[in-house]
């Protein structure tokens, strides 16, 4: 008779649970590279989606067609035989800039950025000065840099007093003439600045609105926290000296930039058409990175300047002064003057720049204010929502 072998019962959870490990690991190892492969699809995916989104961006800033090819819903397919192509696109004016947000396929994910002009006019030129049938004058140590659009007069060296021009002589060949008037901004945007100066008397501004600030005289100081890209709003705006902000100032009377204040880019100064007696001054020392804009309609009192650029400050972007103005410092970038006049303790002398310098730039964007050329220039991202 054959001797059986037995399995002792005791064996058989033992040998379950070996399987049942088995199995989960098997599972595990499989689980673990369906996630990895869907991980992979997803990173590729947002990679896509983020192409997209600068493809977006790309033909907005150089195509002018491109908001007409929008879908009635805002989208718009970059490649037709491609439907994750399709972006959401919109725009709106922020202060003097543009905001832009642009969304992947499924509104994720989220890009906004500040845009601005790559050039500020449609007229190459640094220097824009009104043609009054009078001489631009140049004294002290000055110095106009770049393509010039001058009275038909042209400019002249001159004398203050016993102080000599001990500047750089301008170069004819970057001479060409000007118009009586300053050009005119676009309509829409005065209408859209006139729209913002009118929140001045709301009590209650949209809660959607949460950098934008109002008030009759607002006071800006180094303990004041705005946020980045803020509008501020007034009658009378003055940043206290040596104050650190990034904002945008829109006033119907009055911008008081004190010493040492510096106005990071993209920063601008705005002041209304509606007050002659309107009034911007940049202190010594003091930088504007963006634009100092005084509104109007070319007529001043002689005696009241509506624009004062201290010595040793700086504007770098765009200066537009239609009125009256005393230069000096430096702007880095594009000016355009209507009137500018040197007055001293005894006597003002019209038509002249004294210690002044002007130079181009082309690295920063240009505000929304005067008609040009169809490019736009990125300036920053505001958020990225992935």
């Amino acid at each position: 008779m054959k001797k059986r072998n037995h399995i002792q019962a005791a064996i058989l959870p033992v040998v379950l649970l070996l399987c049942l490990a088995m199995m989960l690991l098997v599972m595990a190892a499989f689980a673990l590279f369906s996630g990895g492969h869907l991980l992979v699809q997803r990173m590729n995916y947002n990679r896509q989606q983020w192409a997209n989104i600068e493809g977006a961006c790309l033909l907005y800033k150089y195509d002018s067609t491109f908001i007409g090819k929008l879908s009635p819903d805002s989208s718009f397919v970059l490649y037709e035989d491609d439907p994750v192509s399709r972006v959401y696109f919109s725009s709106s004016l922020w202060g003097l800039y543009e905001k832009i947000t642009v969304k992947g396929e499924n509104g994720m994910p989220v890009s906004r950025r500040l845009v601005g002009n790559r050039l500020p006019f449609r007229q190459e030129c640094a220097l824009y000065y009104a043609d009054n049938g009078n001489t631009l004058s140049l004294t002290g140590c000055s110095v106009l840099k770049g393509s010039l659009r001058l009275p038909v007069n042209g400019v002249r060296t001159g004398q203050i007093k016993w102080e000599f021009f001990s500047g750089e002589p301008v170069e004819e060949a970057c001479v060409l003439q000007s118009e009586p008037v300053l050009p005119e901004p676009l309509p829409e945007i005065r209408l859209h600045i006139d729209s913002l100066l009118s929140l001045i008397s709301q009590k209650t501004v949209d809660a959607l609105l949460e950098t934008m600030f109002t008030g009759e005289r607002l006071v800006i100081n180094e303990n004041c926290s705005l946020p980045p890209d803020a509008l501020v709003i007034a009658r009378t705006i003055i940043v206290e000296k040596g104050t650190l902000l990034e904002a945008q100032l829109f006033a119907c009377d009055t911008v008081i930039i004190q010493e040492g204040v510096k106005m990071e880019y993209p920063s601008g100064i705005f002041i209304s058409r509606n007050n002659p007696h309107r009034y911007v001054e940049i202190g010594t020392g003091s930088v504007v990175n963006g634009y100092v804009i005084v509104d109007g309609d070319g007529t001043s009192r002689t005696d009241h300047p509506n624009y004062f650029q201290q010595p040793s400050s700086i504007v770098r972007g765009l200066v537009y002064v239609n009125g009256i103005s005393k230069m000096n410092g430096l702007v880095h970038g594009a000016l355009f003057l209507n009137r500018s006049i040197l007055y001293t303790p005894q006597e003002y002398y019209d038509h002249t720049i004294y210690d002044f310098i002007l130079l181009e730039n082309r690295e920063f964007a240009y505000p929304i204010w005067l008609e040009a050329p169809y490019e736009k220039k990125e300036i920053k991202w505001i958020t990225r929502v992935t």
